[in-house]
């Protein structure tokens, strides 16, 4: 089976996902053909943003995120191959990774249209549409984020 993975850009929840996923693929069966990572849209700002996930995981969460999201994207800066940021799983098991602003956009929808995918697996905050959801040769599978 062809999986293509829809996941939001953030490396708290959904490296441990991902790796999860790829460790319990039967790889003479299955296989990841490649990660979108979608763009959060943050439509009351990001300072909006920050205070919201301030008052959720309070000042030392907060800290322990900003820090650990930080020194991901060094290592991302560097291409390293790790399996601690979604980059770096997508480096080490050598799976195409892009982004897009809208899973729904045509240059996005056309790409997946290359790829024979059987199933999407969704785990990010868009809403998929028609076109989209009939890309797939069995299902999209939404997880929710």
């Amino acid at each position: 089976m062809r999986i293509y993975c829809v996941l939001s850009d953030e490396n708290l929840f959904h490296p441990r996902y991902l790796r999860g996923l790829l460790q319990n693929l039967d790889t003479e069966l299955d296989r990841v053909v490649g990660i979108t990572l979608s763009k959060d849209r943050h439509k009351k700002g990001f300072h909006y943003f920050l205070k919201q996930q301030l008052a959720l995981w309070g000042p030392l969460g907060f800290l322990f995120i900003a820090f650990n999201t930080a020194w991901l994207r060094f290592l991302d800066l560097f291409a390293l191959k790790h399996s601690l940021s979604l980059r770096g799983i997508a480096r080490r098991y050598r799976i195409p990774l892009s982004g897009y602003a809208s899973v729904n956009s045509r240059e996005h929808l056309e790409y997946l249209g290359t790829l024979n995918v059987d199933v999407v697996l969704s785990s990010q905050g868009q809403i998929f549409r028609g076109e989209l959801l009939r890309l797939p040769n069995i299902a999209c599978i939404n997880r929710h984020t």
